[in-house]
């Protein structure tokens, strides 16, 4: 609740919360579970990007001795 006895809008930037119909628009909002599955399942992500992130550098570090491109040409070559 906000200081003037409203309920504070769900976060926004959570997708199972965004992309779901609003509550008083006519669909149901995402229950607790689904919400805490959807944050488990983008923790997860995160985990793997960050695990996989040395070996990005490593490819980028690769194509720029290699080719002789920039840090940001690797990087779109690699995406």
């Amino acid at each position: 609740m906000t200081s003037s006895g409203q309920a504070r809008p769900a976060c926004r930037c959570n997708p199972a919360v965004r992309d779901a119909p609003q509550h008083a628009g006519g669909g149901p909002a995402p229950s607790d579970a689904e919400q805490i599955a959807w944050l488990r399942k983008e923790n997860e992500q995160l985990k793997q990007a960050i695990d996989s992130r040395p070996w990005i550098d490593m490819a980028r570090g690769i194509l720029i001795a290699q080719l002789g491109c920039s840090a940001e040409q690797s990087w779109e070559i690699l995406v």
